[in-house]
């Protein structure tokens, strides 16, 4: 899906600037700090949707699903 909206270029790079790091990131230290899942997740589709406006919203929480989908327990 991401490939759709040319985000994988951005978002699926190693570096550690990179936005899939970024709310992977955030996800797993928002919940090892004891923050819900929904919460955290929520999260990360927010830091998503704010370096990917062009991405349509509803879009959004299934990208960064994809990206978690090994730590999330959905």
């Amino acid at each position: 899906m991401t490939e759709i909206f040319n985000i994988s270029n951005d978002c699926d790079a190693s570096s550690e600037t990179s936005c899939r790091a970024a709310a992977t990131r955030v996800y797993a230290e928002l919940k090892k700090s004891g923050v819900g899942e929904r919460s955290a997740f929520n999260a990360a589709v927010h830091l998503f949707r704010h370096r990917h406006p062009e991405a349509p919203a509803s879009d959004a929480p299934y990208i960064v699903a994809d990206w978690l989908e090994p730590q999330a327990t959905h």
